[in-house]
């Protein structure tokens, strides 16, 4: 697929998320070298990756507790895009 612009494939892979039921963030986004242009963008579900557990245990409870309060599941879901300096566009990738 190809976007006219990183902000219309992030529109795009948002209403493809809700149609799905999750939703999106930006996970990781790239600079080129000498500019300010962002040229790749990673979107991802916003219950990827997991936890680092926290070993320290409730002694009351005797329970180990998360570090936070949100959920991950480890979700796979994500969409990479790519600045195409020549043609102006952004490539599904």
């Amino acid at each position: 697929m190809i976007f006219s612009s990183i902000e219309e494939a992030k529109d795009y892979y948002e209403e493809y998320g809700r149609g799905k039921g999750f939703s999106i963030r930006t996970r990781s986004s790239y600079v080129s070298g000498r500019g300010t242009k962002i040229n790749r963008v990673i979107f991802s579900c916003s219950c990827g990756g997991v936890h680092k557990r926290k070993h320290s245990i409730d002694e009351a409870n005797a329970k180990i507790k998360r570090n936070t309060s949100t959920m991950k599941t480890n979700c796979m879901a994500s969409m990479r895009i790519a600045l195409n300096p020549k043609q102006e566009t952004c490539d599904l990738s």
